[in-house]
């Protein structure tokens, strides 16, 4: 694995609109990594794949044959989302980072210590993301975006794209 740190200037942040005309064009794909219970409340269920924070080992979005050896697959919910991620390296993907907004600098301050993979020096949040962030790059995929906005801003802006306590039950 490449122990490179993450750079500032090597992040790309992206906007509501941004993951909604991605959405439309149906080339999203969306890892939320929202906890289970935020994701059942509210999601963009169709195009959505929820990685909690809280439960995924770091060493799985570490991992560089994420994408080859299926390891996402399980997350899944439905047949759709199974056979969408196969082509993941023709779509762009969005990674929801939280519910909540977390600001670019406090993102930057804290990015230096991805390597650590340690919870109790950094919040899992923040770093879980970034290490999948990370290892997109490191796969050379080209088409990605850091969504750190918070998905609340998403479901004020965009209303008629979630589903709402309705998803699949097998995930319930």
């Amino acid at each position: 694995m490449d122990k490179t740190n993450l750079r500032p200037d090597q992040i790309a942040f992206i906007s509501n609109s941004y993951i909604f005309n991605e959405i439309d064009t149906e080339k999203a794909l969306i890892f939320d990594f929202r906890t289970k219970k935020q994701f059942q409340e509210s999601s963009i269920h169709k195009y959505s794949i929820n990685i909690p924070y809280d439960e995924i080992d770091a060493n799985i979005l570490d991992d560089p044959n994420i994408f080859k050896n299926n390891s996402l697959a399980k997350f899944a919910h439905t047949d759709f989302l199974v056979e969408y991620l196969k082509s993941s390296m023709r779509r762009f993907i969005v990674i929801i980072m939280s519910e909540d907004k977390i600001s670019k600098d406090y993102i930057y301050k804290n990015m230096s210590l991805i390597q650590q993979k340690d919870s109790s020096v950094f919040n899992d949040l923040i770093m879980k993301p970034l290490l999948f962030y990370k290892n997109l790059m490191i796969i050379k995929k080209r088409e990605f975006g850091l969504f750190q906005k918070g998905f609340s801003s998403f479901r004020f802006s965009f209303p008629f794209m979630l589903s709402c306590n309705n998803l699949a039950p097998e995930i319930l």
